[in-house]
């Protein structure tokens, strides 16, 4: 439990941090711009937005990686 709680600690202390909140608006700002609705959203060689987190075998397709399925024990 110690350890559950100090970590956490560390995690809001990291949230928490000037140069995080500057990063989040940074990625957020070019987000807005790039198109960016909602979230997820993923950009995908660089130029493709997918939105949804059911489209990870959309996004396994166009990097041309096999898509495993949602469970791991599919991976071979």
């Amino acid at each position: 439990m110690f350890i559950i709680l100090r970590n956490n600690c560390r995690l809001v202390r990291a949230a928490s941090a000037q140069d995080t909140k500057d990063r989040l608006k940074a990625v957020s700002d070019e987000a807005l711009e790039r198109g960016a609705f909602g979230a997820p959203t993923f950009y995908v060689n660089k130029d493709t937005m997918v939105f949804g987190s059911d489209r990870f075998e959309l996004i396994a397709h166009l990097l041309d990686e096999p898509y495993p399925g949602m469970y791991r024990s599919n991976i071979q």
